[in-house]
């Protein structure tokens, strides 16, 4: 009855209500570009090789690393369980169409418990050890040759179901503390979507982000990146920034059109934030997106910038800037043909526990030669500070020229 119902319910939303009802924005297809990319070839392609997509619960061909991350998300799953769940194959049959779902899916989000994407593993995995639990004094009667035992307290089976469940619950805490914040061992270098500890650049940039949120227009709509997102949900009118920088909604190929009315863009362009999202035509956009809503840059800290309309700074906030510049230091380092540094000055010579060490950075792109293989890049620049031992203190990266001004997009043979 109920996988019938089950088997309706499939049918109604998956034949009649998403073709009816969806805006074609969202794809989910797409993660699975190597089997079609629609139900069907999916399921087609699963029926023509089960084993082959039984082996790719736990590898991927050709990509190691995610094969690693898949079999970790079963340690991670079961150790913290004691393993129980292995005693009810049964209940953990109900994970496996979502486990299937997942780790056939192109894209390591799916092949970790760091996303919500594990919400529909989890009770699986929790009543298969509450039921293994259960099978185990069963198991361990048939061992023994016993159809009913003695009472509770004098059964060897129930004593050994307390030792276990004391052992379970010892295998929770161990492995939260292993594989949680505290320690973090025993993992793959996965992807998780935040740091676990906040960095000392963190701790730094902490008050120049707040004073970014104090200085974004109260009215109007909102342009932010994931780091500012969460603090700007009650707006009436907000952007999620990847949007843009992509150029189409999420898990989607239709486009995502720029945003109107849109009184500050405020964003961290951290490249290991952002980078998945960017490409050639995001420089673009994003002086699009500039132009239309008249913005003009208000703050520029490290990654941090805001852009509002007629900040009080707009007159003296230089983000970069075009020409001839005397330079102490000169150089003449190359870049794959497109892209020469020209040298770097260091504007400060002290500056206090928590202040901002303002670098400049000279740079010319090269005009193309003939027939050259090279096409146009992003281009990344990486600032590593030294303490007085020369060791590394601080190491950070940045877009050159900012997202906005990408490389491809100056001048040629200008500074």
């Amino acid at each position: 009855m109920l996988c019938g119902l089950a088997a309706a319910s499939l049918g109604l939303s998956f034949g009649l209500l998403k073709p009816a009802l969806s805006a074609g924005r969202v794809d989910f297809g797409l993660f699975y570009p190597d089997r079609g990319g629609s139900p069907a070839a999916i399921l087609r392609a699963f029926a023509a090789h089960p084993f082959r997509a039984a082996g790719e619960l736990f590898s991927t061909p050709g990509d190691a690393y995610d094969g690693l991350l898949k079999r970790t998300y079963f340690v991670h799953m079961l150790l913290p369980l004691l393993c129980l769940p292995l005693l009810s194959p049964g209940m953990l049959l109900v994970a496996a169409p979502v486990l299937f779902e997942l780790f056939l899916s192109r894209g390591h989000e799916q092949h970790t418990i760091f996303y919500h994407y594990t919400a529909l593993v989890a009770p699986c995995f929790v009543a298969a050890a509450v039921l293994g639990l259960r099978n185990l004094r069963w198991l361990a009667a048939r061992l023994r040759g016993q159809r009913t035992g003695p009472a509770p307290g004098q059964d060897p089976a129930h004593r050994l179901r307390v030792a276990v469940a004391a052992l379970a619950l010892l295998a929770s805490l161990g492995s939260n503390l292993v594989f949680g914040p505290l320690l973090a061992a025993g993992r793959p270098n996965v992807e998780r979507p935040q740091s676990i500890w906040p960095t000392p650049v963190d701790r730094t940039l902490l008050p120049y982000r707040d004073d970014l949120i104090r200085r974004t227009p109260a009215r109007g709509g909102l342009v932010a990146s994931f780091a500012f997102l969460p603090r700007l949900a009650y707006r009436d009118s907000v952007h999620s920034l990847h949007h843009v920088l992509s150029g189409h909604y999420s898990v989607s190929r239709e486009p995502y059109p720029l945003p109107r009315g849109v009184s500050a863009l405020i964003a961290e362009l951290d490249p290991e934030r952002t980078l998945l999202s960017v490409d050639l035509g995001t420089g673009q956009r994003l002086r699009d997106l500039i132009a239309i809503n008249h913005l003009r840059p208000a703050a520029d800290t490290g990654n941090l910038v805001l852009f509002a309309r007629d900040p009080a700074s707009a007159d003296s906030l230089e983000i970069w800037s075009v020409g001839s510049f005397p330079i102490a230091d000169r150089r003449h380092l190359v870049f794959d043909r497109q892209l020469a540094c020209l040298g770097a000055q260091v504007m400060s010579a002290r500056v206090e526990p928590g202040g901002i060490l303002p670098v400049r950075t000279y740079w010319r792109r090269l005009a193309p030669q003939a027939a050259s293989p090279d096409a146009p890049r992003i281009f990344l620049a990486s600032y590593l500070l030294l303490d007085p031992r020369d060791a590394p203190a601080s190491q950070t990266a940045a877009f050159l020229g900012s997202l906005a001004n990408p490389v491809h997009l100056w001048p040629e043979s200008l500074e």
